[in-house]
């Protein structure tokens, strides 16, 4: 509560005495107020004072340490009930902090909860999607077509069709009118993986013609790729736009090279070499960049990815010979039917 008056366009506070805003604001003084009333004349009308309570909002930086709490894949349930708080909350978790939870879930395999948050996007979750947190749920969507199962490679397929139809929807996204859906980098990195499912799994022929497809999508919004970084040497920025850059561009690559192979002498082979090479000669550009202005340094790249791919690609397999065991262990125990019951 705080203290009235009834003429509103008198401004109280700027007519009390310093001693009385102590009694009102500070918590360890309000107790006073409640034992004692104190009223105070302002312009001939008596008012009386009453305690103020003082809600400090919680600091958006909090999502990001709770973040950095989350170590084990379990811990990531949480992530959808605590964007929704901080939305409740009118807290608004920044787009960065968007990436790095998305990276997180990436890094930790959790593609189903990466789906989890595409399909609930909108004005009610607190999540929506913008350009680099759209071209990050592809990249992990991107890791579940690298795992040996060809059933799991057929589902991150359907996966990134359902996030591509997501991303065309406004209300899914901090900016309604951002072409997301039309992304090189989103539609490059798509491309890959039904290239990448047709070498792996159809004897290099396109699957279902949906490579010619989405390398058809890919040429119509080619002239958004971001060929110029403005690059500058001994400039952090630079380093951070151009490591973006190669982890964003290194699947298209992927997906154009692999395209070249399967649709050998059709129509679109002058274009896609052309371009493959283009962008070859980019990324090895600003590789050299990072070597010298970030010596070292080991960004997020493509490797990074096929990694967790790999360490799924272990666990699924340790999961299944769990499950074998079992049942064998089940059979064992079972016991033998008499030969003799008919």
């Amino acid at each position: 509560m705080c203290a009235e008056s009834h003429r509103p366009s008198t401004n109280l506070q700027s007519h009390l005495l310093t001693r009385h805003k102590t009694l009102m604001h500070r918590k360890k003084n309000q107790y006073i107020l409640s034992e004692e009333p104190v009223i105070v004349d302002i312009a001939g009308e008596e008012i009386q004072l009453e305690p103020k309570s003082r809600v400090v909002p919680i600091p958006v930086k909090t999502f990001t340490t709770c973040l950095d709490l989350m170590k084990t894949p379990q811990d990531l349930d949480a992530i959808p009930g605590l964007v929704q708080g901080f939305h409740k909350a009118n807290r608004n978790i920044r787009e960065r902090q968007f990436e790095k939870m998305t990276r997180l879930i990436n890094m930790s395999g959790r593609i189903d909860l990466l789906m989890r948050l595409a399909r609930n996007a909108g004005n009610d979750s607190g999540f929506k999607f913008t350009q680099n947190v759209a071209r990050e749920f592809m990249r992990g969507i991107r890791i579940q077509s690298l795992l040996p199962a060809k059933e799991e490679a057929l589902k991150a397929l359907r996966n990134s069709e359902t996030l591509l139809n997501i991303l065309g929807e406004p209300q899914m996204k901090m900016d309604p009118d951002a072409r997301l859906k039309r992304d090189p980098v989103v539609v490059g990195t798509v491309l890959s993986m039904f290239a990448n499912t047709s070498v792996r799994f159809n004897d290099g022929s396109d699957y279902k013609g949906y490579t010619f497809h989405y390398l058809q999508r890919l040429q119509k919004c080619w002239d958004a790729v971001e060929w110029e970084q403005n690059l500058k040497d001994g400039d952090r920025k630079s380093v951070w736009r151009v490591s973006h850059a190669v982890l964003n561009y290194i699947p298209v690559l992927e997906g154009l090279v692999k395209a070249r192979d399967i649709l050998t002498g059709t129509k679109v082979t002058p274009w896609v070499e052309a371009e493959s090479a283009k962008l070859n000669n980019a990324i090895g550009e600003w590789r050299r960049f990072l070597d010298e202005n970030a010596p070292g340094k080991k960004p997020y790249g493509a490797h990074s990815y096929k990694e967790v791919a790999e360490r799924l690609a272990k666990e699924l397999n340790v999961e299944e010979e769990a499950d074998g065991l079992a049942e064998e262990s089940s059979a064992e125990e079972t016991p033998a039917k008499d030969a003799n019951v008919v």
